[in-house]
């Protein structure tokens, strides 16, 4: 990370992850979901700050970790609300970096097919 700004609120990764095991008891202990967002807002840092801290090969996989977490639980959530699933998506798409994907495949075989449909009544003779 850059030396640019105000200097970091962790100087090394074993106190990120005592904040993280601290988020993590919290969020069970008051039953609240695990998001991103609600971490970074935990640590007293905004969530840009938080992956920027990822950016940093010493807080990577600590960083990885609880991202990860984060978005399993987001993910199960969309198979226990079913039909209530808006915020979710929105939430994966914006935080964790998932989109919507078409694909299409245009191919030119040159094939000339004919099909011919039977009644489903009519045999052979």
């Amino acid at each position: 990370m850059s030396d640019k700004g105000r200097p970091k609120l962790f100087k090394n990764k074993e106190d990120l992850e005592q904040r993280i095991k601290d988020f993590e008891n919290y969020v069970e202990e008051q039953k609240k979901p695990y998001t991103f967002s609600g971490l970074a807002y935990f640590l007293g840092i905004d969530r840009k700050t938080l992956y920027n801290y990822s950016k940093d090969e010493d807080f990577f996989p600590t960083i990885k970790d609880i991202r990860d977490k984060c978005q399993r639980y987001a993910e199960e959530q969309l198979y226990r609300d079913k039909g209530q699933v808006a915020g979710i998506i929105f939430a994966l798409k914006n935080n964790m970096g998932w989109k919507d994907q078409v694909e299409t495949h245009n191919t030119n075989i040159g094939l000339n097919l004919t099909i011919q449909i039977k009644d489903a009544g009519e045999g052979e003779k």
